[in-house]
């Protein structure tokens, strides 16, 4: 039990985990408050033994800042193949503009995003459909029932949000960019 503990705190940790910071949150657990820093650092031991084993895909390192789970060198080859598949499915920047739109303005539709981008946004929203960044939220009470588009919940996933209400407002993009011009502005006249 000890050791699944341990395990799942190192796997949770978004960064490298010290050993202290191990015995301090299994002390905050009844189960593990006679847990000492000897019979830690032996289980730490048993787990690095234990995912040396040829049967698993990462092993569990200790660097400077603390104890990590790693993918073992020899999977390398197959991790870069798949990362590099992977950034070639970014978002253009056709779709980002295009969904920008959706995340700031919900329920619009596809003339309202070809209107404030001044282009076709048929291909961008066929696309951000597929990957299921966006979903249809409804029909316009219009002539022709056009579709309204909103962000769906894969959109906060993909862009680490809890809440579409996480975004900046437009106004302070507004001031930041304004801001950054006269920085350019006065970058160019020294």
């Amino acid at each position: 039990m000890l050791t699944s503990a341990i395990q799942a705190l190192i796997f949770v940790s978004p960064t490298p985990i010290s050993t202290d910071e191990i015995l301090e949150a299994l002390h905050l657990q009844n189960s593990y408050e006679s847990l000492n820093i000897e019979i830690l650092e032996e289980s730490l031991a048993e787990i690095q033994k234990q995912f040396r084993d040829i049967s698993f895909g990462f092993e569990l390192e200790k660097s400077a800042l603390g104890w990590k789970f790693v993918t073992k060198k020899e999977h390398y080859p197959v991790i870069a193949s798949h990362i590099e598949s992977y950034q070639k499915k970014r978002l253009s920047k056709s779709a980002l503009e295009t969904l920008s739109i959706i995340a700031f303005q919900p329920d619009c539709t596809k003339t309202d995003i070809e209107l404030i981008r001044g282009v076709a946004a048929d291909y961008a929203i066929d696309k951000l459909l597929e990957r299921e960044l966006i979903e249809i939220s409804g029909r316009k009470e219009t002539i022709g029932h056009p579709a309204m588009y909103r962000t769906s919940p894969k959109f906060l996933d993909y862009f680490g949000l809890n809440s579409i209400e996480e975004l900046p407002k437009p106004e302070k993009i507004q001031q930041e960019n304004a801001l950054g011009q006269e920085e350019e502005d006065t970058n160019e006249v020294n």
